[in-house]
């Protein structure tokens, strides 16, 4: 079966991919399709735009403009495509599956996917899995390698806060800082003093990632976000989630992140 959209076909696929994923949801924080016609003149629309749309029909459309193209090479400009929404946040491909269609399905989300790989094909040809499997990747460990290694960026799109930081390095240099300059003790002699350290580091960290943006206590509309750790006699101490709260403060207001995102990235590097 042809599928067709009206804008007009690039010279590569993930050219095409962009133009296909462009058109964002009310919430600002995922990317969908334009809308896609069973004719080539566009005058019956097939879907519309704004859908969650499953692979099978995907891959029919590619196969419109471009019969040449292989599976392994849509899974691989899906997992790659640079998709961002108009602010410059970058976002993810994001895999699952419909129980109303019956179909794997996709779209371009500002969180990471949960793992594909055991999720139902239903009445598709393949399973995330499957798909996943044909540029050998097997796991989660080894998607996030392969989409690191791979993933392209247009060179005019200013790096976000989250791109720009890998290690406390990159905090120092984003700031301006010097490490003497930021903790109390350079060389500690004492819990207590490498805990106050601990604390002048985390501060700063915050301070990066929200970019100068000073959060407004008196706001009920804006979120504050706090990463929650949680203790077990097993594990000891790891982390559970970024919560938020609006006027309300449980520990000192510069260790609030302005999103969820933020935070979540600083406790994970």
């Amino acid at each position: 079966m042809s599928i067709y959209v009206k804008f007009k076909k690039p010279d590569t696929l993930k050219e095409f991919i962009k133009l296909f994923f462009s058109s964002p949801k009310d919430s600002g924080d995922t990317m969908l399709n334009v809308e896609t016609y069973s004719d080539i003149e566009c005058k019956t629309i097939q879907c519309q735009a704004n859908k969650f749309r499953s692979f099978d029909n995907v891959l029919e459309l590619v196969w419109t403009y471009f019969p040449e193209v292989t599976i392994s090479d849509l899974v691989h400009e899906l997992l790659t495509a640079d998709i961002r929404l108009k602010d410059g946040r970058q976002l993810y491909f994001h895999m699952s599956n419909c129980m109303s269609i019956k179909r794997i399905r996709m779209l371009y989300y500002i969180k990471e996917s949960a793992s594909p790989f055991e999720i139902s094909k239903y009445d598709s040809k393949y399973s995330w899995k499957e798909l996943l499997n044909m540029l050998n990747i097997k796991d989660m460990d080894s998607l996030k390698k392969y989409i690191k290694k791979y993933k392209l960026r247009d060179p005019n799109i200013p790096l976000t806060i989250i791109e720009r930081i890998n290690t406390f390095d990159d905090i120092l240099e984003i700031s301006k800082s010097k490490l003497e300059d930021i903790i109390p003790f350079l060389n500690s002699k004492n819990k207590q003093q490498v805990q106050q350290n601990a604390l002048a580091k985390l501060l700063l960290i915050v301070k990066v990632y929200n970019q100068g943006k000073v959060l407004d206590w008196s706001n009920h509309n804006q979120y504050k976000y706090l990463p929650r750790f949680i203790y077990t006699k097993e594990s000891g101490w790891s982390f559970h989630y970024c919560g938020f709260w609006a006027t309300t403060s449980f520990c000192s207001l510069g260790l609030y992140f302005e999103s969820e995102e933020n935070g979540n990235d600083a406790v994970n590097k």
